[in-house]
């Protein structure tokens, strides 16, 4: 009976290792430079096995091949045409964008109803799905926003100033987990109406759920990679994105508030509203209805949008805040220049943090941008062909074929940006930057399938710095290191350790 199994067992291996080599070929029958893989995980052993960022190990296949336009590589036995060059990612994110619509990232509707959600979303569905979502950042959306972000930014600075502890070195924080919580809580607010007050109770629900979303095992992070690249596995299992508890809790707050606000006609002009009058009209009341995407939305196209908006909302832009401050701490020149900026437009403003004020912060959006190029919260941007596709050499790529476009790689190219590693604001002057391809950099992705929420991102950014500036001093402390280690199990480009700032408050 066991050697029954045993051959079995080594028959089955044989049958799957043939299958592998075969699939191996797919790259030199088309005339591609490729890297060789290596059975069963193709060449992403480093991210499966040792544990490296996936960003991190297409950089790596970047450095190694950059000579080539692009290059052949393999995910397990799937194929996949990895970007060197940014005049080709450009091709693929605009010009043709028609045959690399789809990020090609599994959802399920019926099983996972919030992985219906304009992130995942393919087709005509995410057409009409973003001609309805995008007039919701809009300025003059953004400017209503503002003032729910900066009453949240200011409750962050009263708890700054309550909860500072009081070591022999002077008044220090750990910022990681509060920076987390602040988002959380303009998430809360902008998005759902909800005071969910993490600042003050890191225990809340909203606050667990954010966690357990950016906090996921080592398993779960590797059963989720494989449903990325094989979707058919990803459905037959049953894989969810979202743990069934946390989806039911969303689902839960989204529908009780649609029916209070419902119920008691109330209006906060905020993503909810918005989401509301998609759900009841189709289209927002400030804009006109047009033949693309009339249709109302769903309760559960309205539950996907948003957990989408809080689940990208809170964790990218609380990151970012969090590596700002840790490279301000170190480069204390960088951090007085920004102050100086701060202070400046605000006596402008009349003391006043306003929506215009920040708008005209350019270092400090220099600063935004410097930290987004060395940690991008998404370090590589995903598609797949939804059609054949001629390459540059002539041969025809067939349907269903992956695409990486390594960002993180680009924005670490030593021949694009020098010194690559050291944190300098100045790369992006106006004429820094008209020194090198537009699309060396881009932390929000571009194209038609640009992050929808940047500019809001970028003002929820912008506010919290701005904030801590213009009332804090800030260094590292010793218990922080200058360099920054990446979680590897993360979806995200997210540090690992917390960041504690020694703080000394701005007379």
């Amino acid at each position: 009976m066991l050697s029954e199994i045993l051959w079995i067992f080594t028959a089955l291996l044989v049958a799957v290792y043939v299958y592998f080599r075969r699939q191996y070929r797919f790259w030199k029958e088309l005339g591609v430079p490729f890297v060789t893989p290596t059975f069963p995980l193709g060449n992403v052993t480093d991210s499966v096995a040792v544990g490296t960022h996936f960003s991190y190990v297409m950089r790596n296949l970047y450095e190694r091949t950059k000579h080539e336009k692009y290059i052949g590589i393999y995910f397990f036995q799937s194929p996949c045409l990895l970007i060197n060059c940014p005049e080709i990612a450009k091709t693929i994110l605009v010009r043709d964008f028609n045959y690399f619509m789809d990020r090609g990232v599994f959802y399920n509707e019926k099983l996972d109803p919030l992985s219906a959600n304009l992130f995942f979303m393919e087709g005509q569905k995410w057409r009409n799905l973003r001609a309805k979502i995008s007039p919701t950042f809009t300025s003059g959306k953004l400017k209503i926003l503002f003032h729910t972000v900066t009453a949240v930014s200011e409750e962050l600075l009263n708890y700054i100033s309550e909860s500072l502890e009081v070591s022999s070195s002077g008044k220090y924080l750990e910022i990681k987990d509060l920076m987390a919580r602040f988002t959380t809580d303009v998430i809360g607010c902008t998005a759902f109406g909800i005071n969910c007050d993490s600042l003050h109770n890191p225990q809340n629900e909203f606050r667990k759920m954010g966690n357990r979303l950016v906090n996921i095992t080592k398993s779960r992070a590797v059963a989720l990679f494989l449903g990325m690249i094989n979707r058919t596995l990803a459905q037959k299992l049953g894989l969810r994105f979202t743990l069934k508890n946390d989806a039911d809790f969303f689902m839960n707050v989204i529908r009780q508030t649609i029916s209070q606000r419902e119920q008691d006609k109330i209006k906060r002009n905020d993503f909810m509203d918005l989401m509301i009058q998609l759900k009841n009209k189709g289209h927002l009341e400030d804009t006109e209805s047009t033949d693309e995407g009339t249709e109302a939305l769903t309760f559960e196209e309205i539950a996907a949008q948003c957990w989408v908006f809080y689940f990208a909302g809170f964790e990218t832009s609380s990151t970012t805040i969090t590596i700002a401050l840790h490279q301000l701490s170190v480069h204390e020149d960088v951090q007085e220049k920004a102050r100086e900026e701060v202070r400046r437009i605000l006596e402008k403003h009349d003391g006043k943090l306003t929506y215009e004020a920040v708008m005209e912060m350019e270092y400090l959006s220099q600063i935004v941008n410097e930290t987004l190029r060395l940690f991008p919260p998404v370090g590589t941007i995903h598609r797949i062909s939804n059609q054949d596709y001629r390459l540059p050499n002539g041969a025809i790529m067939p349907k269903g074929t992956f695409i990486v476009i390594p960002s993180l790689a680009y924005q670490y190219d030593e021949d694009v940006f020098p010194n690559a590693h050291h944190f300098d604001p100045e790369r992006f002057t106006d004429n820094a930057r008209a020194g090198r391809h537009n699309f060396s950099f881009i932390p929000f992705g571009e194209g038609p399938r640009i992050c929808v929420g940047m500019r809001f991102g970028q003002m929820v950014v912008k506010i919290a710095l701005a904030q801590i500036l213009s009332r804090y001093h800030f260094t590292l402390s010793e218990r922080t290191s200058t360099e920054l280690e990446i979680n590897s199990t993360a979806f995200l480009h997210t540090p690992k350790n917390d960041i504690w700032l020694n703080l000394t408050p701005i007379h």
